[in-house]
């Protein structure tokens, strides 16, 4: 049964804006994560014009714009870039489709996508189309840093209900998977860095650098991977 009763894309924008989900992210996640902290000073520097895709409430990009001024927050949430225009003034915000990037050729210096905002389009063509709109726009060497969704996510209690519930509504081969949280409902694509790696070098990008996000997952120290992040660059 494939997943197509509902917009998808609806889905996972409405997790994101609304209820205890869209006030975490303007009031409780502000820090980089661990791979961006690292990733963030040695790939971005002063005068860079930076494309924040997915910015949420401006997370990322008020930390960008302490390496560069240039940086320009998008995110296909309203509510989300509302949000963000008023937490941060100073930094320019829009509203966009990040497989529809309205800017013109070879424009960006550096593109980021990160907290697995890439992994949240559906389906995999609208993915693949965000990910050649990023090429496009960045300039020849620019860097593309982004993070996506391991395949291989812990197994718990909630990552079996949540194969259940996918291989009911989208089929036991999807490469999304449906994820039930106390905040509401994502629909995720899932990925490992062999395969990310090779559809990239498939469009043009070569990879410089890769980092492992771990998480800790319940009580005795198991900390899988849970997501990778990336630099590519743009041949």
């Amino acid at each position: 049964m494939k997943f197509n009763l509902f917009d998808v894309n609806k889905i996972n924008c409405r997790y994101f804006s609304r209820g205890e989900q869209l006030e975490l992210f303007k009031e409780t996640y502000l820090d980089l994560l661990p791979p961006e902290q690292l990733l963030f000073p040695k790939h971005l520097k002063n005068g860079d014009a930076v494309l924040d895709l997915g910015c949420g409430a401006g997370r990322t990009t008020m930390h960008i714009h302490a390496i560069t001024d240039q940086v320009i927050g998008t995110d296909i949430s309203e509510v989300m870039i509302e949000t963000a225009q008023e937490k941060h003034p100073g930094i320019e915000f829009r509203a966009m489709d990040a497989s529809k990037i309205d800017y013109p050729d070879n424009h960006f210096d550096v593109i980021v996508f990160s907290y697995n905002g890439l992994c949240y389009l559906y389906p995999e063509d609208k993915r693949n189309d965000a990910i050649k709109e990023i090429y496009r726009v960045l300039k020849s060497g620019g860097k593309f840093i982004f993070s996506s969704f391991s395949r291989y996510p812990p197994y718990t209690l909630s990552s079996i209900v949540n194969i259940i519930a996918t291989t009911m509504f989208m089929g036991f081969r999807s490469r999304y998977k449906i994820h039930l949280t106390r905040y509401g409902v994502t629909v995720n694509y899932e990925t490992s860095p062999d395969e990310e790696i090779k559809l990239m070098s498939e469009m043009n990008f070569e990879l410089e650098e890769m980092i492992p996000m771990q998480e800790r997952v319940g009580f005795f120290g198991y900390t899988p991977d849970i997501s990778t992040y990336y630099v590519f660059n743009k041949r």
